[in-house]
């Protein structure tokens, strides 16, 4: 019986959450051990390989694969994994990606401050009782 000569892929570094704002730069990146035959890189969203376009980026640097998201819109917002695999095995790693939107934020915010102030003006016609 003839053995497998080389190594599988490694983790290092894992993939963390992200938050950001919408039209922001997202950058995704973890370390790999690529392993030995070179493992194949594979980024994916929701369980779907993520397309290179001139807003999508995928990046490797030696050990380091990064997938960069230019001005990210809330279409962005999912899991996404790296997954490296040779012959000898597969590492996977994932992680969120949440988008804010400002003007949410901003519609919120007021909301929340309506809300306060209705209530204070609500307690404050509130007759008194006799006592």
């Amino acid at each position: 019986m003839i053995g497998l000569v080389g190594n599988a892929p490694e983790l290092i570094r894992k993939l963390k959450p992200q938050t950001a704002s919408k039209g922001s730069k997202v950058e995704f990146t973890c370390e790999v051990d690529l392993g030995k035959p070179v493992s194949e890189i594979v980024w994916e969203r929701q369980g779907r390989p993520v397309k290179v376009t001139d807003r999508v980026q995928q990046v490797l640097d030696g050990s380091k694969a990064t997938l960069i998201i230019n001005e990210c819109s809330i279409d962005d917002v999912g899991t996404y994994s790296m997954r490296a695999s040779n012959k000898l095995g597969t590492v996977e790693t994932e992680a969120t990606l949440s988008v804010t939107c400002k003007s949410t934020s901003k519609i919120i915010l007021y909301i929340a401050i309506l809300f306060l102030l209705h209530g204070v003006c609500c307690v404050a016609r509130r007759p008194h009782a006799d006592l």
